[in-house]
Protein backbone atom coordinates (compact mmCIF):
# COMPACT_ATOMS: atom_id res chain seq x y z
CA UNK A 1 0.00 0.00 0.00
CA UNK A 2 2.80 2.10 0.75
CA UNK A 3 5.01 1.53 -1.97
CA UNK A 4 1.53 2.54 -4.58
CA UNK A 5 0.73 5.89 -2.49
CA UNK A 6 4.81 6.64 -3.23
CA UNK A 7 4.09 5.79 -6.42
CA UNK A 8 1.68 7.83 -7.22
CA UNK A 9 2.70 10.52 -5.59
CA UNK A 10 5.81 10.29 -7.54
CA UNK A 11 4.05 10.19 -11.11
CA UNK A 12 1.77 13.53 -9.58
CA UNK A 13 5.31 15.71 -8.78
CA UNK A 14 6.74 14.55 -11.76
CA UNK A 15 3.17 15.06 -14.33
CA UNK A 16 3.46 18.93 -12.66
CA UNK A 17 7.62 19.26 -12.79
CA UNK A 18 7.00 18.98 -16.43
CA UNK A 19 3.58 20.59 -16.96
CA UNK A 20 5.70 23.83 -15.46
CA UNK A 21 8.81 23.07 -17.83
CA UNK A 22 6.31 22.86 -20.80
CA UNK A 23 4.78 26.12 -19.98
CA UNK A 24 6.95 28.59 -19.04
CA UNK A 25 8.94 27.35 -22.40
CA UNK A 26 6.13 28.48 -24.54
CA UNK A 27 6.88 31.52 -26.74
CA UNK A 28 4.21 34.04 -25.84
CA UNK A 29 3.56 37.94 -27.48
CA UNK A 30 4.09 39.81 -24.36
CA UNK A 31 2.01 42.98 -23.58
CA UNK A 32 3.02 45.63 -22.20
CA UNK A 33 -0.28 47.58 -21.99
CA UNK A 34 -4.20 48.21 -23.09
CA UNK A 35 -6.45 51.02 -22.33
CA UNK A 36 -9.68 48.44 -22.97
CA UNK A 37 -11.88 48.51 -19.91
CA UNK A 38 -14.12 45.64 -21.29
CA UNK A 39 -13.08 42.15 -23.01
CA UNK A 40 -15.68 43.06 -26.22
CA UNK A 41 -16.88 46.74 -26.61
CA UNK A 42 -20.48 47.42 -27.78
CA UNK A 43 -19.31 51.18 -29.36
CA UNK A 44 -18.04 51.24 -32.73
CA UNK A 45 -15.56 54.33 -33.24
CA UNK A 46 -14.97 55.49 -36.87
CA UNK A 47 -12.11 57.33 -38.75
CA UNK A 48 -13.44 58.90 -41.59
CA UNK A 49 -12.22 58.71 -45.32
CA UNK A 50 -9.70 61.07 -45.52
CA UNK A 51 -9.32 62.31 -42.24
CA UNK A 52 -7.05 62.19 -39.30
CA UNK A 53 -8.71 61.44 -35.19
CA UNK A 54 -6.45 61.34 -31.98
CA UNK A 55 -6.81 60.35 -28.68
CA UNK A 56 -4.52 60.32 -25.30
CA UNK A 57 -2.32 57.24 -24.48
CA UNK A 58 -0.08 55.84 -22.07
CA UNK A 59 2.62 53.69 -23.56
CA UNK A 60 4.56 51.78 -21.61
CA UNK A 61 8.65 51.27 -22.24
CA UNK A 62 9.37 48.78 -24.55
CA UNK A 63 6.67 48.33 -26.46
CA UNK A 64 7.20 47.88 -30.36
CA UNK A 65 3.95 46.67 -31.72
CA UNK A 66 0.15 48.08 -31.69
CA UNK A 67 -3.04 46.28 -31.74
CA UNK A 68 -6.41 47.59 -33.22
CA UNK A 69 -9.99 45.63 -33.74
CA UNK A 70 -11.90 45.83 -36.80
CA UNK A 71 -15.50 46.37 -36.24
CA UNK A 72 -18.22 45.69 -38.34
CA UNK A 73 -17.76 46.53 -41.88
CA UNK A 74 -14.26 45.77 -42.68
CA UNK A 75 -12.60 45.90 -46.16
CA UNK A 76 -11.29 49.85 -45.72
CA UNK A 77 -7.88 51.01 -45.10
CA UNK A 78 -5.08 51.71 -45.31
CA UNK A 79 -4.76 53.34 -42.18
CA UNK A 80 -1.26 55.15 -40.52
CA UNK A 81 -0.85 54.82 -36.79
CA UNK A 82 1.54 57.98 -35.51
CA UNK A 83 2.57 58.17 -32.04
CA UNK A 84 3.40 61.65 -30.35
CA UNK A 85 4.72 63.18 -27.04
CA UNK A 86 4.86 66.96 -26.77
CA UNK A 87 4.27 67.69 -30.71
CA UNK A 88 6.99 65.25 -31.33
CA UNK A 89 6.90 62.44 -33.50
CA UNK A 90 7.60 59.05 -31.69
CA UNK A 91 6.64 56.71 -33.76
CA UNK A 92 3.84 54.98 -36.51
CA UNK A 93 2.92 52.03 -37.82
CA UNK A 94 0.68 51.25 -40.97
CA UNK A 95 -2.05 48.42 -41.85
CA UNK A 96 -2.58 47.93 -45.35
CA UNK A 97 -6.69 47.00 -44.92
CA UNK A 98 -8.86 45.44 -43.00
CA UNK A 99 -10.20 42.52 -45.18
CA UNK A 100 -12.15 41.00 -41.73
CA UNK A 101 -13.40 41.79 -38.57
CA UNK A 102 -10.58 40.91 -36.88
CA UNK A 103 -7.84 42.35 -34.58
CA UNK A 104 -4.66 43.78 -36.56
CA UNK A 105 -0.98 44.22 -35.31
CA UNK A 106 1.58 46.34 -36.69
CA UNK A 107 5.02 47.42 -35.98
CA UNK A 108 5.85 50.71 -34.19
CA UNK A 109 8.54 52.46 -35.56
CA UNK A 110 11.01 52.53 -33.63
CA UNK A 111 10.14 50.67 -30.80
CA UNK A 112 9.31 53.18 -27.83
CA UNK A 113 12.26 52.98 -25.61
CA UNK A 114 10.76 55.21 -22.32
CA UNK A 115 7.27 55.02 -20.93
CA UNK A 116 4.87 58.06 -22.38
CA UNK A 117 2.25 59.51 -20.11
CA UNK A 118 -0.28 61.54 -21.65
CA UNK A 119 0.87 60.68 -25.38
CA UNK A 120 -1.35 62.01 -28.43
CA UNK A 121 -2.11 58.38 -30.66
CA UNK A 122 -3.11 59.37 -33.90
CA UNK A 123 -5.42 57.41 -36.55
CA UNK A 124 -4.80 58.35 -40.29
CA UNK A 125 -7.19 57.29 -42.50
CA UNK A 126 -5.22 57.30 -45.65
CA UNK A 127 -8.03 56.07 -47.68
CA UNK A 128 -11.29 56.29 -49.56
CA UNK A 129 -13.85 54.18 -47.67
CA UNK A 130 -14.47 55.36 -43.64
CA UNK A 131 -12.75 52.48 -40.87
CA UNK A 132 -14.75 51.48 -38.04
CA UNK A 133 -13.03 50.43 -35.32
CA UNK A 134 -13.73 48.77 -31.60
CA UNK A 135 -13.53 51.09 -28.77
CA UNK A 136 -12.68 50.93 -25.23
CA UNK A 137 -15.79 50.75 -23.57
CA UNK A 138 -19.59 49.40 -23.16
CA UNK A 139 -21.73 52.53 -23.97
CA UNK A 140 -20.48 55.78 -25.77
CA UNK A 141 -18.85 58.30 -23.67
CA UNK A 142 -19.08 62.05 -25.32
CA UNK A 143 -15.99 63.96 -24.47
CA UNK A 144 -14.93 67.05 -26.11
CA UNK A 145 -11.59 68.19 -25.15
CA UNK A 146 -8.18 68.65 -27.31
CA UNK A 147 -7.22 65.38 -26.34
CA UNK A 148 -10.68 63.53 -27.69
CA UNK A 149 -11.95 63.50 -30.86
CA UNK A 150 -13.97 60.38 -30.33
CA UNK A 151 -17.24 59.67 -28.83
CA UNK A 152 -14.59 56.74 -27.20
CA UNK A 153 -11.24 55.96 -27.37
CA UNK A 154 -10.27 53.21 -30.05
CA UNK A 155 -9.31 50.08 -28.25
CA UNK A 156 -5.51 49.64 -28.38
CA UNK A 157 -3.18 47.40 -27.00
CA UNK A 158 0.53 47.52 -27.04
CA UNK A 159 3.01 44.57 -27.37
CA UNK A 160 6.59 44.10 -27.37
CA UNK A 161 8.61 44.09 -30.88
CA UNK A 162 8.83 40.08 -30.54
CA UNK A 163 7.92 36.92 -28.67
CA UNK A 164 9.43 35.60 -25.86
CA UNK A 165 9.44 32.77 -23.88
CA UNK A 166 7.08 32.71 -20.56
CA UNK A 167 10.24 32.23 -18.05
CA UNK A 168 10.98 35.64 -19.39
CA UNK A 169 7.97 36.95 -18.17
CA UNK A 170 8.69 36.07 -14.56
CA UNK A 171 9.72 39.04 -12.97
CA UNK A 172 6.45 40.52 -13.92
CA UNK A 173 4.48 38.06 -12.81
CA UNK A 174 6.02 37.91 -9.37
CA UNK A 175 5.66 41.77 -9.27
CA UNK A 176 2.10 41.04 -9.52
CA UNK A 177 1.50 38.27 -7.93
CA UNK A 178 1.98 40.47 -4.61
CA UNK A 179 -0.69 42.66 -5.89
CA UNK A 180 -3.59 42.93 -3.21
CA UNK A 181 -1.87 40.68 -0.40
CA UNK A 182 -1.22 41.64 2.89
CA UNK A 183 1.89 43.92 2.86
CA UNK A 184 4.09 41.69 4.25
CA UNK A 185 3.81 40.03 1.01
CA UNK A 186 6.19 41.07 -1.74
CA UNK A 187 7.57 39.60 -5.18
CA UNK A 188 9.57 37.21 -2.95
CA UNK A 189 6.27 35.13 -2.09
CA UNK A 190 5.74 33.36 -5.52
CA UNK A 191 9.53 32.86 -5.70
CA UNK A 192 8.83 30.87 -2.34
CA UNK A 193 6.07 29.13 -3.76
CA UNK A 194 7.35 28.26 -7.04
CA UNK A 195 10.45 26.55 -5.13
CA UNK A 196 8.48 24.41 -2.81
CA UNK A 197 6.68 23.11 -5.60
CA UNK A 198 9.79 22.15 -7.02
CA UNK A 199 10.63 20.72 -3.87
CA UNK A 200 7.90 18.90 -3.65
CA UNK A 201 8.46 17.47 -7.60
CA UNK A 202 11.61 16.60 -6.92
CA UNK A 203 11.48 14.95 -3.84
CA UNK A 204 8.17 12.96 -5.65
CA UNK A 205 10.36 11.85 -8.68
CA UNK A 206 13.20 10.77 -6.20
CA UNK A 207 10.47 8.31 -4.51
CA UNK A 208 9.38 6.62 -7.93
CA UNK A 209 12.82 5.36 -8.87
CA UNK A 210 13.21 4.41 -5.25
CA UNK A 211 10.39 2.67 -5.00
CA UNK A 212 11.24 1.43 -8.64
CA UNK A 213 14.29 0.00 -7.73
CA UNK A 214 12.95 -1.50 -4.72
Amino acid sequence: MRRRVALAAGLGGLAILTVLVVVLAQQVEPRTGTNAIVSVSGVQVTVPASRTRCQRADVPAGTGRITVFASKRPGAGPLTIVLRSRAREIARARIPGFPAERAYMAALRPAVSDELRGARLCFENDGSRNIPLAGDRTEPIHVSSPDHDFPDDVRTDFFKAGSSARIGLAPDVARRFALGKSAALGPWTMWVVLAVVLVVAGVSVRLVFREAGA
